[in-house]
């Protein structure tokens, strides 16, 4: 059976996976730092020790937020990754000798869903993950799609100078918290009647703006499901409600029919779509 080694890198933190065929077999979290000199000594570790020379890998595969050159294997000016330009194909590929994939994250939660997880009996899946920025990915006949490099950047979308990332990064500290984290922790402590109010604000605020970010990948993608992931998504019993209103309000403005739109919060589902490049 293949071995790989699948790596999902995020803005603050990389899931490092082995795998044997689509069997997660081990995996490390990590903390996002210098991207290349830390997937360099990672790898190295897991690939040149002798322990590791004895179980051939296969194949590096990679599930990374963009924006990014999927086609080439180029990060291009990704918000929460250095360097900008890193070949990370190519420089992989060199230094391990081995075939590398690499793709956009969300797509690759979308793969997920779409082979193994809540969206299998459909052919055109969306996805949506909110973390540290808002990360948007396709599949069609279970196949990531990504146009010539990277269609899927719904969230650097520009209107008038803002962007979608933009309103959902100033959100926090809109509501006056440093994280959408320390939000919901406020909403689970002995917090004031007024920071829970603004947490609340909050999260009703959030659940239209992911119902807005639905409305537009119906617009462009018209996907037969949606599947919104992302540590964030972790709050789906504090947004929905909002969520639920402003999507029927969207619907009937413009007269869409409902689709099945789900909240899936495993962490590794990305990490596990990668391993099905």
């Amino acid at each position: 059976m293949s071995r790989s080694i699948a790596l999902d890198i995020g803005g603050t933190k990389i899931f490092l996976g082995k795998f044997s065929g689509k069997n997660l077999v081990s995996v490390r979290k990590l903390k996002t730092k210098s991207l290349r000199q830390q997937l360099f000594f990672e790898l190295d570790k897991e690939l040149k020790s002798p322990a590791s020379k004895k179980k051939q890998i296969h194949a590096i595969k990679i599930s990374c937020a963009g924006p990014a050159d999927y086609s080439k294997g180029i990060l291009k000016k990704p918000s929460n990754l250095k360097p900008a330009g890193f070949k990370i194909v190519e420089e992989l590929r060199k230094r391990y000798s081995t075939k590398v994939f690499f793709e956009n994250d969300a797509s690759c939660f979308a793969l997920y869903h779409a082979i193994s997880g809540k969206a299998k009996k459909f052919r055109i899946v969306s996805a949506l993950t909110l973390g540290t920025g808002i990360g948007c990915g396709l599949t069609i006949s279970k196949k990531p799609f990504r146009g010539r490099s990277d269609a899927c950047e719904l969230a650097h979308i520009t209107l008038g100078g803002s962007t979608l990332e933009q309103a959902y990064r100033q959100l926090p500290r809109k509501h006056k918290f440093s994280s959408f984290l320390e939000a919901a922790q406020a909403l689970s402590s002995n917090a004031s009647k007024s920071t829970k109010c603004r947490a609340e604000s909050l999260f009703t605020e959030l659940g239209r703006l992911a119902a807005l970010a639905c409305y537009n990948v119906r617009l462009l993608y018209d996907p037969e499901t949606i599947v919104i992931g992302g540590a964030v998504a972790h709050a789906e019993p504090l947004m929905l409600k909002s969520f639920n209103n402003e999507t029927k309000k969207l619907n009937r403005k413009f007269g869409f029919g409902e689709i099945g739109i789900v909240f899936d919060a495993d962490e590794l589902a990305s990490l596990k779509g990668a391993a099905l490049l």
